[in-house]
């Protein structure tokens, strides 16, 4: 964490500052066009009297007046020069020097005055002739331009002089205990490292001095003042904190630098304390909530006013939430403004309007809005969508049961919701709501998302974790259910859910459980489906191994074939190809560069690649296995007297509903398409039958119309 140079609110006034210079200049210019010297002169000694300091605008007006009256610069810089020296101001002294020093003194007078301001600004500091000499001050005094980064370096070494408190990035704070010439080095003594020695080149870039009212110099040399501190006003330590550095700090961030202080059991009671204090802000860094400090309270309430006409409707609702107690002013304005937000949006975005009722009925401030959600719910054409556009979601959990409790048609509500809901817990409350009240509507629901799992990817991988629910999963063959979770793994619509499916075939994970229900004619299928799943090596190991403890004749079966069309066994052998020259090389490459930034137990690259590493090495394994024992299919030997692998039927349903299947390898499977694989549950069904023969499909007779040989 960096070392503090201010805060936003500082930038800000020196932002202020600086236009209000840029215009005190363009004055300046007018008065010197004009001639009018003695209206510039007074001018100036009441910037004098005021603003010694202010050096922008004596050397802008130094610079603009030099041209027409050197004399006049050299007496009024003159001026500033002995203000300066007097009020022992001497590093402002030194920025007038190196900025506009040859207006007012001769080369040769630059360098004492130098000189004199450093010997005075150090003239506690044991180090300091040793050091002028040892960065050459002293030698080429004429070269004005090699004095100042001379004057530079030393003022650089200067700030560690012994005594001084320090931070040192990756190593936490210490104090300088020597200055050694000789070996132009610091020796430091940090908490936990001792004699530590960094050298003069070094230093300014690994090192940061700690102002006294720094946090973690006070830790160090006053921590009975802090303990005080987070005992009697907790806002007040997290405010000193704050003031510590220069950016937004998360919970976390403050949790650990205070760890000596705030014990782990304290920690939730002196945080919601501390929290409140009227000058902490929360802010957005990285994504993340974060909090930062105004200078005063009214800065602070002005702060979350601009931030709250500046943001978004979701922001709006954040800051409301977050600083309603500040003041009862502010908390009925943003109200105010939320009411007439809920009231705007009810036609355009009623999804919008109920989590502002909610936010506004929490904090008791719903003020005149007569409507209510149940009423809005009520009136819905589509409640449950109305529903699943709230964005969050225990205000969703709240309005499914206002809906299933008050709505004219509970189950048609529950059963649209089931088939929009994507959050877990909500899509098990459904579930069961649905389970208790109406199980023919689960159970199609369940039918038609194993039916097109790639359709909905968060509702798959919920039904992926709850497959030991006989509620979902009564009646359903197990085989089939694992090698839809293991044929996910593959799909890109579920590369945000694949570490959860993964989850799910862990030992004792829900989907393993599937494995128990296997009959051993089912076992070789499950087998091929684990060797062709990306999954950790270890974990396919002992998936298999569990199948083979339970069925002992798969340890002498023979390989079954994997049938697939010429094109899915050139676009696999492509993949083989691309995997071993292009990929595995990269991934060794980009592991021996991660490894090389060190600390592997924190290096995310060297974590990445590594994961990167076990999934290419287990897809590669996969893609071997399958390739090994492919047999290509021929169109032209396919005798379509029966249902076969690579034959296209025709069916004809009731009603003369019509539809084509086709049945291919897994790599070709395409549900959604009409092709389906002659190992899964539908597949299976299909082969062998003939033209004129039924079939039952998902609770659908089919009659099978013609048979062809896929083209």
């Amino acid at each position: 964490m960096e070392t503090p140079v201010g805060n936003s609110q500082e930038a800000f006034k020196r932002a202020v500052e600086s236009l209000f210079i840029m215009t005190e200049l363009q004055n300046t210019a007018e008065l010197i066009e004009s001639g009018r010297l003695d209206e510039l002169e007074d001018l100036w000694l009441d910037h004098l009297a005021d603003q010694p300091q202010n050096l922008d605008f004596f050397v802008g007006t130094a610079e603009l007046l030099a041209g027409s009256d050197r004399d006049r610069t050299t007496f009024l810089l003159d001026l500033v020069d002995e203000q300066l020296r007097e009020g022992t101001h001497w590093q402002d002294r030194l920025e007038l020097l190196r900025r506009v020093g040859p207006l007012y003194l001769e080369p040769s007078e630059i360098h004492a005055a130098i000189m004199g301001s450093l010997r005075e600004m150090y003239r506690n500091c044991p180090s300091l002739e040793g050091l002028i000499e040892k960065v050459g001050l002293l030698r080429a005094i004429a070269d004005t331009s090699k004095t100042w980064d001379k004057v530079r370096r030393l003022q650089g070494l200067m700030q560690f002089e012994r005594g001084t408190v320090v931070w040192m990035e990756g190593k936490g704070p210490g104090r300088v205990e020597e200055v050694n010439l000789e070996l132009e080095s610091f020796k430091l003594e940090l908490e936990q490292y001792s004699g530590l020695r960094v050298g003069f080149a070094a230093a300014p870039k690994l090192l940061r001095p700690l102002p006294p009212h720094h946090i973690e110099r006070r830790k160090l040399e006053d921590p009975e003042t802090l303990q005080d501190l987070k005992r009697a006003a907790p806002g007040e330590l997290l405010l000193t904190t704050l003031k510590s550095y220069d950016q937004p700090m998360t919970a976390a961030e403050i949790r650990q630098l205070l760890g000596g202080l705030v014990a782990d059991d304290e920690w939730s009671s002196w945080w919601s304390q501390a929290r409140q204090h009227p000058q902490v802000l929360t802010a957005t860094a990285k994504g993340h909530q974060a909090y930062t400090w105004a200078s005063s309270e009214s800065d602070a309430l002005e702060t979350v006013r601009q931030q709250f006409a500046t943001g978004d409707i979701a922001d709006k609702l954040k800051i409301f939430r977050k600083n309603a107690s500040r003041s009862t002013e502010v908390a009925e304005d943003m109200a105010g403004q939320l009411r007439s937000l809920a009231l705007e949006s009810l036609a355009a975005d009623p999804g919008i309007a109920l989590t502002i009722w909610y936010a506004l009925d929490k904090a008791g401030a719903l003020g005149e809005l007569s409507w209510t959600p149940g009423k809005l719910l009520q009136e819905s054409a589509d409640p449950a969508k109305l529903i699943a556009s709230v964005g969050d979601r225990a205000i969703r959990e709240r309005l499914y049961h206002l809906g299933l409790e008050e709505h004219p048609d509970p189950a048609a509500v529950a059963r649209t919701a089931f088939s929009l809901e994507n959050d877990p817990r909500l899509l098990t409350t459904l579930a069961e709501w649905l389970g208790e009240q109406d199980p023919s509507a689960l159970r199609s629901a369940v039918d038609d998302l194993l039916s097109h799992p790639r359709r909905r990817p968060a509702t798959f991988t919920w039904l992926a974790e709850n497959v030991d629910s006989p509620d979902l999963v009564a009646g359903r063959s197990s085989l089939r259910m694992l090698q839809q979770i293991l044929d996910c793994l593959h799909q890109s619509e579920f590369a945000t859910f694949k570490v959860r499916l993964q989850r799910t075939v862990e030992t004792g994970g829900p989907a393993t459980k599937l494995l128990a229900e296997i009959t051993e004619a089912q076992a070789p299928r499950a087998e091929q489906a684990l060797q062709r799943a990306p999954l950790e090596e270890h974990q396919r190991e002992t998936l298999v191994k569990y199948l083979h403890v339970r069925f002992p004749s798969l340890d002498g079966a023979r390989e079954t074939p994997l049938y697939a069309t010429p094109a899915a066994i050139e676009l696999r052998q492509q993949e083989l190809r691309q995997l071993k020259q292009e990929e595995i090389p990269a991934n060794r490459k980009a592991i021996e560069e991660a490894r090389a930034l060190g600390d592997l137990r924190e290096n995310f690259e060297y974590k990445a690649a590594r994961q990167r590493h076990e999934y290419l090495n287990a897809r590669l394994a996969s893609l071997e296995n399958d390739l090994s024992r492919v047999r290509p299919l021929d169109a032209a030997a396919i005798d379509p007297s029966q249902v076969r692998i690579g034959c296209q039927i025709e069916l004809v349903g009731a009603a003369d509903a019509s539809r084509s299947l086709t049945i291919l390898g897994p790599w070709e499977s395409d549900p959604d398409d009409g092709i389906v694989s002659y190992d899964s549950e539908v597949g299976q069904q299909f082969l062998g039958k003939r033209t004129g023969d039924s079939v039952t499909v998902g609770g659908v007779e089919w009659e099978i119309h013609e048979i062809r040989a896929r083209g």
